[in-house]
């Protein structure tokens, strides 16, 4: 300036204001006033890419819930929520419960829960009937209400998935899938809490306002000789009850839930719901993101090689069996069977025909009815005692002498129903008044 006009004629601004006018001419990225960055760092981002489309931005997090479940081993354990949540809309397109300890969910069972409507899948409306009649309590929806509902659930292929680190695992099986399909998989960047902020935060609301729910879902009563140590830690629903009621509080309370952070251009000040705003995309976006038919359900479960036996086919203790498996019970060699590492009510098995076939699990219409859960919550808790007397014993005797054939009562029965109680101790099952406790 001193060379071109003369000295002192021009009057510059102070040491410190110039630098900073230096330094935003030098970088127009960096904001005049930060801290200096050094020149090995990269470029700031300006937050996460925007997404104007369902399923353009799936966000996969997971969260603990604040309510326990019972195990297969008749223990308590706690457990968390694997979810997919969409960007744009908030929707959950998929959410899996699993045993906190038990290991992150497979990418490629969210990927099958997210990507084939209910509806769709094998033996659907059976399963869907058996988990509507073998879970006690209050219900959110009727059986027509939720097959309706669940016919309208967002259900897409996504564009990208974002990936927290260490909340699923992905196998190369998964990832030809995803080059096939055209998936995008995108880790969320580990210095960048904005990238997954909004769905971690979501999911954890999610938690939150469903562990309420099944905390007040529970029957009023009790029933006869339930496992009382499980329920002082907090457990009273199976592992499959407690999916089965959290896709009906997904179906009936979270997707018509409105939320402040889905507002509209136009409607500024109102929250939607993302049942709303995933329709109200739907007609801006011009695109409909198209889901997987029903035999793509079982290809993209986990899998496995298994022998057919006479008795069918054994996995994770379970027994599954079919009459589509009489003409290779005993034959030499192993099949492809595909499942669900969290729902044992069915598996999926290859034949020679190159289809997959469903094959239900061979105790499942007996183990999800009532009287099924009635004896499971009747069985001793692990390595305790039973609440009430043993058969055989002198306390059960002097319970059966007092009361004769039909006088004395099962420990534990709720609502003042009385249970017979026979002279060798084993009580008779009350049809009435274990009606009343539903």
């Amino acid at each position: 300036m001193a060379d071109a006009h003369g000295p002192h004629r021009v009057r510059l601004p102070a040491r410190s204001s110039l630098y900073r006018l230096v330094k935003a001419l030098a970088d127009p990225a960096e904001p005049p006033g930060s801290a200096a960055r050094t020149a090995t760092a990269a470029g700031r981002a300006g937050g996460p890419p925007a997404a104007l489309r369902p399923a353009e931005r799936v966000h996969v997090a997971t969260a603990r819930l604040g309510t326990g479940a019972v195990g297969e081993d008749g223990a308590g354990e706690k457990v968390a929520t694997t979810a997919a949540l969409d960007q744009a809309s908030g929707c959950v397109l998929a959410a899996v419960l699993r045993p906190e300890q038990g290991g992150p969910v497979k990418l490629s069972v969210l990927l099958a829960e997210m990507a084939v409507p209910g509806p769709l899948r094998p033996g659907w409306p059976a399963l869907l009937e058996q988990a509507h009649a073998g879970r006690p309590g209050r219900r959110l929806m009727s059986l027509p209400d939720r097959i309706e509902a669940t016919a309208a659930q967002p259900a897409a292929v996504p564009e990208t998935l974002v990936l927290d680190h260490g909340t699923v695992g992905i196998t190369s099986t998964f990832l030809t899938v995803c080059e096939s399909l055209g998936i995008s998989l995108e880790p969320a960047p580990p210095r960048m809490a904005d990238a997954r902020r909004g769905a971690l935060r979501a999911l954890q609301v999610l938690a939150g306002l469903f562990s309420r729910h099944a905390v007040a879902a529970r029957p009023p009563a009790t029933a006869a000789g339930e496992n009382q140590a499980v329920e002082a830690d907090g457990a009273y629903w199976s592992m499959p009850q407690l999916q089965d009621l959290l896709d009906e509080w997904v179906l009936a309370v979270w997707h018509h839930r409105p939320q402040e952070q889905l507002q509209h251009p136009l409607l500024p000040r109102a929250g939607l719901a993302p049942q709303e705003m995933w329709e109200l995309l739907l007609g801006a976006a011009g695109r409909m993101p198209l889901p997987l038919a029903g035999q793509h359900y079982g290809e993209l479960l986990p899998g496995r090689r298994c022998t057919v036996a006479e008795s069918g086919i054994r996995l994770g203790g379970r027994r599954c069996d079919d009459a589509c498996l009489d003409e290779h019970r005993g034959r030499e060699g192993r099949f492809e069977v595909h499942h669900h590492p969290h729902d044992p009510r069915q598996v999926f098995v290859r034949l020679p025909d190159g289809q997959l076939h469903a094959v239900p699990w061979a105790q499942g219409e007996h183990a999800w009815r009532p009287f099924g859960e009635l004896l499971r919550r009747a069985a001793p808790p692990p390595g305790g005692d039973r609440a009430g007397p043993v058969p055989g014993s002198a306390q059960a005797q002097e319970a059966a002498a007092r009361g004769g054939t039909g006088g004395g009562a099962v420990p534990g029965t709720a609502g003042g129903g009385t249970v017979a109680v026979e002279p060798d101790g084993f009580g008779v099952y009350d049809a009435a008044a274990e009606a009343g406790q539903w």
